[in-house]
């Protein structure tokens, strides 16, 4: 097809069409869709706070932004039904895109909740062992070590263990630059 042809093809595409004489701007009902835009907030806040906030301050940081982001939404979720949006008030939020009425609500209170329990599990620091002078993480000291195996035993002992944020590549920077990989998390 020559490149004429083509030009012609769309000179009669776009004169053939009625022109778009006014596009109409999307209806966003904000407060209906607040619990999920507190939470895709705090998501962002989370990934800055990893990116500029200090090591040893991150780890507060990051507890203290999700604590407050899923109370926040909570409360929001609260306040929703409270407001009559679990009965009387539901309907449909976002141009159709997301449902607000009871069921809606339960679920997102649900997830909610199960994700603050979620939060304690994984803030719970007190009952971090110490193994060998070396203090052991929550977490598998390896991928693939059986807990409480041998292999489990001896990467505690070397001060090695795996943190979910730690890829390979880390590792391996670390090692090479000469940092204990056992007291330095990623």
């Amino acid at each position: 097809m020559s490149a004429a042809a083509v030009h012609s093809l769309w000179t009669t595409a776009a004169t053939a069409a009625e022109p778009i004489s006014k596009i109409n701007a999307p209806k966003i009902e904000y407060a209906q869709l607040s619990p999920t835009l507190i939470v895709v907030g705090a998501a962002i806040v989370g990934v800055l706070v990893e990116a500029f906030v200090p090591r040893k301050s991150r780890y507060y940081a990051q507890v203290f932004v999700s604590l407050v982001a899923l109370v926040a939404a909570f409360a929001a979720v609260v306040a929703l039904a409270s407001d009559g949006y679990g009965t009387t008030k539901a309907h449909i939020a976002a141009m159709g895109a997301i449902a607000v009425d009871g069921p809606s609500l339960f679920l997102q209170g649900t997830i909610l909740l199960s994700g603050l329990v979620g939060l304690f599990t994984f803030a719970e620091r007190r009952l971090d062992p110490a193994a060998h002078g070396n203090r052991v993480d929550s977490f598998a000291a390896q991928a693939a070590s059986v807990p409480g195996s041998d292999s489990e035993k001896r990467l505690v002992k070397a001060g090695v263990y795996h943190h979910p944020r730690c890829s390979r590549a880390a590792l391996r920077d670390l090692r090479n630059a000469g940092l204990p990989v056992g007291q330095t998390t990623c």
